[in-house]
């Protein structure tokens, strides 16, 4: 029947587009969320030390773009 009883309204990429969201790589996005969490000083060890993430080498050609 299509009929819904959630108070959540589904969303679809096009309702998000409209609002000037655009699908990035996943590739790209966990970059940009370790230099995030990097910078703000959220990624730590279990000591309170903070350290660097390392990736692979693969996502390297990342950096090289900016």
């Amino acid at each position: 029947d299509g009929e819904h009883n959630s108070p959540i309204t589904p969303t679809s990429s096009e309702k998000l587009r409209n609002l000037g969201w655009k699908p990035r790589k996943l590739e790209e996005t966990l970059l940009d969320s370790i230099e995030y969490y990097q910078k703000t000083g959220l990624l730590q060890d279990a000591e309170g030390e903070g350290y660097s993430c390392h990736l692979p080498e693969m996502f390297s050609f990342f950096h090289a773009a900016e």
